[in-house]
């Protein structure tokens, strides 16, 4: 993946984030994405890199990212997702139905919160409850990757000549030798 590649990914990954949830769902889909998670995880490691051979990378920056790139794992199958949604939204109505303080809710409210309720497939409340924690799990083992790579690459002596080598290397991803003119640039500028 190039550089240029990386930039376009976080750019557009973030574009996506920021339109949040779409057509009333509660769930984000694969679709949505512009590149794989895989790709946009190395994406994020890359332009990560880059600001740190550019000398700019800032705990508010590197937090900003971190919290970025951490929702890949917030992004599901678009079945999944359209079942997710239902869930949340049928939750949600009949909840709404019922008063705030549900002890005081009469026979009939529970009825019809119950026929809401019996509108769920059985097995997708479930479905749905146990993918929050898969997702919360993997949104830490994203963030805690990304950690390591960054205080692995903070260790890369600048002035070594494989630097840019060394980070696609951590980055588990290809290198591109056309790509090391980006890394040098960015450094020079950085020593100034």
């Amino acid at each position: 993946m190039t550089l240029e590649r990386a930039s376009h990914i976080v750019k557009s990954y973030s574009s996506v984030l920021g339109m949040g949830f779409q057509d009333g769902g509660r769930a984000r889909k694969f679709s949505w994405l512009p590149a794989s998670p895989k790709d946009i995880l190395t994406a994020f490691k890359l332009t990560l890199a880059l600001e740190i051979a550019n000398g700019t990378l800032t705990q508010e920056l590197s937090g900003l990212m971190l919290t970025c790139a951490r929702s890949i794992s917030y992004f599901i199958p678009d079945d999944l997702a359209d079942r997710v949604t239902f869930v949340r939204l049928t939750e949600e109505k009949s909840l709404s139905l019922l008063p705030e303080n549900v002890e005081d809710a009469t026979p009939a409210e529970w009825a019809t919160y119950n026929e809401i309720e019996a509108k769920i497939p059985p097995g997708w409340k479930i479905e749905s409850n146990e993918l929050d924690l898969k997702l919360v799990n993997e949104s830490i083992e994203i963030m805690s990757e990304l950690i390591e790579f960054i205080a692995l690459v903070q260790k890369i002596d600048r002035s070594d000549h494989l630097y840019g080598q060394r980070v696609y290397t951590l980055a588990n991803t290809e290198f591109i030798s056309s790509e090391k003119r980006w890394f040098d640039m960015a450094l020079r500028s950085a020593k100034k």
